[in-house]
């Protein structure tokens, strides 16, 4: 026999955080403006990305990891870049 199945807690319920509420974005560098406007909501290729912005790859790229850094955009798998 095993023994008794301890009780365990009841659920706690945790108050839901606003999250309809976007994140006010900060206020930005024209080039990282300029490349967040060029992304989608949805999943957005680099290059789609760096010929929307019509800037150079190296200056897209790096505002890409800055913006990453700010928590205002998300790396996806394929070079893929989305909007937090």
């Amino acid at each position: 026999m095993l023994g008794a199945i301890p009780k365990l807690d009841q659920a706690v319920q945790l108050p839901l955080f606003a999250q309809a509420q976007p994140t006010p974005v900060p206020q930005l560098e024209p080039e990282l403006a300029k490349v967040l406007q060029a992304l989608a909501p949805e999943p957005t290729a680099f290059d789609l990305i760096v010929q929307q912005a019509g800037l150079a790859v190296g200056s897209v790229s790096s505002a890409l990891l800055q913006l990453e850094l700010l928590g205002l955009v998300s790396q996806l798998p394929g070079m893929r870049y989305q909007r937090c």
